[in-house]
């Protein structure tokens, strides 16, 4: 099975390269949601983990915030390091690497991967920042997401379900997990609090088939499937964005002392 730094070094992480922008805009709503959810200060020395691209880099930078960026994707990080040439952008995985001192810890869709989470969250502890950060809630709260992978399961053969809790990108979708997870890694005062947003799929139905094809449970429940069955199943999808091009979307909002 892939790991998720061979999935972040290969095709998931060229794609997100290949589309930073039409991500970033999908993303926007949340992603203003997170920065007033993190309050960055100037002059704070900011981890922002999962960094990806470099968005939320950038815009800790321009709070005035001294950053410094981790993932585990070398493509991503390239075309961060392109866009922010003077911020700092180490490849590691977050987990297990040696992080630096910072007053904050944030991170936008970044920190569901981790195969051990308590260590993980041990680790970002040990840097001795606050922390602040957006994650998804559950895969079933996300109409982005589960109404067109319903229509390719539809199609496709049947799958035991998945683990929902194996890493991934609804891996903290049980608030009591998430809870759990940071309080067993030693995180104080721990407030989750739920928040709603659409996420445009694109400008015209065409476009946001394309991005659930490229994008999310859909594109990964597609990996191994054949035109004739990729063909139907964009067809059966049609529907759903005729309704809507900006679909449902659900997150926690995450914030705990060391």
């Amino acid at each position: 099975m892939q790991t998720q730094a061979e999935y972040w070094n290969g095709q998931g992480g060229e794609r997100w390269v290949a589309h930073q922008t039409k991500l970033d805009s999908t993303l926007a709503e949340i992603t203003q949601h997170w920065l007033g959810w993190v309050a960055p200060k100037p002059g704070e020395r900011a981890l922002d983990v999962g960094c990806g691209t470099g968005t939320t880099a950038l815009m800790l930078a321009e709070a005035g915030c001294v950053v410094t960026g981790v993932d585990v994707s070398a493509p991503m990080l390239a075309l961060a390091q392109k866009r922010a040439p003077k911020l700092v952008f180490v490849e590691a995985d977050a987990q297990r690497a040696k992080l630096p001192a910072s007053d904050l810890v944030t991170s936008r869709f970044g920190v569901m991967f981790f195969d051990d989470p308590v260590a993980a969250f041990r680790n970002l502890k040990s840097t001795g920042g606050r922390l602040a950060f957006v994650c998804w809630q559950a895969l079933a709260e996300n109409e982005w997401a589960t109404a067109p992978l319903a229509v390719a399961k539809s199609l496709l053969p049947a799958e035991p379900p998945p683990d929902p809790d194996a890493p991934g990108p609804f891996a903290f979708g049980r608030r009591e997990r998430l809870e759990g997870i940071l309080a067993s890694a030693g995180w104080q005062d721990i407030e989750i609090v739920g928040r709603e947003a659409t996420m445009p799929m694109g400008a015209n139905v065409d476009e946001a088939i394309a991005h659930a094809f490229s994008f999310g449970p859909t594109s990964r429940a597609l990996a191994a499937a054949d035109d004739a069955t990729r063909a139907a199943v964009a067809a059966a999808m049609r529907p759903i964005y005729e309704r809507s091009l900006a679909p449902r979307a659900a997150v926690w909002l995450v914030r705990a002392s060391a």
